[in-house]
């Protein structure tokens, strides 16, 4: 009598397993990478849960020492969001879009920087109009980015009235306009 080799290995337990275990027209080896997509996922969003305790943010610095998977991850969690928003479909979940709304997570940092900055000059703009009594920042005066930024308002609020998409807000818009924002250019007074 012959003997069987009863030993079956990995590889050959899973090529059987996609021949026989298909489940809506997966294999169960797809089952599988999506099984451990969820688990690392899972796993960087614990990671990020004790980052956000530790450091109080969820700006978790792309080559963190104690941890470069994770913030890999939190690059890639902003990155794969932004292509959702402009209609590519990807493997993030409404679920994981969810999880990360509900500790606060950051989408883009880099709009959070320009808001900040744009709150600290529209309070420098605000403490120049009791100072002087209007949104006129001359060209001589002596902070140049008020100057440049009441310019740059100028200029955004003119795009922002023809339809074409920008960065001020309705919000920012109404802000200025509580503080007699003048909106004609310089250029516009000296005509």
């Amino acid at each position: 009598m012959k003997k069987v080799n009863c030993m079956v290995t990995e590889e050959q337990s899973i090529c059987k397993k996609n021949r026989l275990d298909k489940k809506g027209g997966r294999t169960s080896s797809e089952n599988i990478a999506e099984y451990t997509l969820k688990a690392s996922w899972t796993l960087r969003y614990e990671e990020l849960n004790k980052f956000l305790s530790e450091f109080g943010t969820t700006r978790v610095p792309y080559r963190f020492s104690k941890n470069m998977a994770l913030g890999s991850w939190v690059l890639m969690q902003r990155t794969v969001y932004k292509d959702i928003l402009n209609g590519k479909k990807n493997a993030m979940t409404k679920e994981q879009i969810r999880l990360l709304n509900k500790i606060g997570f950051e989408w883009d940092i880099c709009e959070q920087h320009q808001l900040n900055i744009w709150n600290e000059r529209y309070a420098e703009l605000k403490e120049y109009v009791v100072k002087f009594g209007n949104t006129r920042v001359p060209k001589e005066y002596l902070d140049n980015c008020l100057t440049e930024w009441v310019s740059n308002q100028q200029i955004l609020y003119k795009q922002f009235q023809s339809g074409k998409i920008n960065s001020i807000s309705r919000e920012q818009i109404r802000l200025l306009n509580e503080i007699k924002f003048e909106w004609d250019t310089y250029r516009e007074h000296a005509v």
